[in-house]
């Protein structure tokens, strides 16, 4: 029987995404495992402008650059590579600087569990295991994770 049709034998929906196994690891190591601890930039968008220009007898090959007014593009500062084009308000918030985050809502206890990257890093996520039990459901483990995009299709 597939995977796809038979219900208890499914892939958790983590482990469809790419996600990377990283129970028992701190946050920082965490986000190192699961190829997150990467730096994002932003810099204002430019096109290169080709174009042929005859004079005379001959053409002359041009080069322009022209601005996007009001347009950024975040890349990668280990490989350069771009990940997304943003307006001119959009902030860049690292993956490693939402950890703090995280440790300002809940505290120490936070368990990172799963993670990882899509793309060429335009998304990544973290998701890890709260140090709370419920007391109505205590076989229910509550979980927080993020969810971080550099293409500009989600906020954090």
């Amino acid at each position: 029987m597939s995977l796809t049709t038979d219900p208890l034998n499914r892939l958790p929906a983590w482990k469809t995404i790419g996600a990377v196994d990283i129970d028992g690891l701190s946050p920082a190591d965490a986000i190192t495992k699961a190829g997150m601890d990467f730096t994002v930039n932003v810099s204002p968008l430019k096109a290169m402008l080709e174009y042929t220009e005859p004079t005379g007898t001959m053409n002359i090959h041009r080069q322009r650059i022209a601005p996007f007014k009001g347009r950024q593009i975040l890349w990668r500062a280990d490989t350069f590579a771009p990940l997304g084009i943003v307006g001119d308000r959009y902030q860049v918030i690292q993956t490693a600087d939402v950890l703090g985050m995280i440790e300002a809502l809940v505290g120490d206890g936070w368990s990172p569990k799963w993670g990882g990257i899509r793309g060429d890093g335009q998304q990544t996520f973290l998701f890890g295991e709260l140090p709370y039990t419920m007391k109505s459901l205590p076989e229910v483990k509550p979980i927080m994770g993020f969810f971080n995009s550099f293409d500009g299709s989600t906020a954090l």
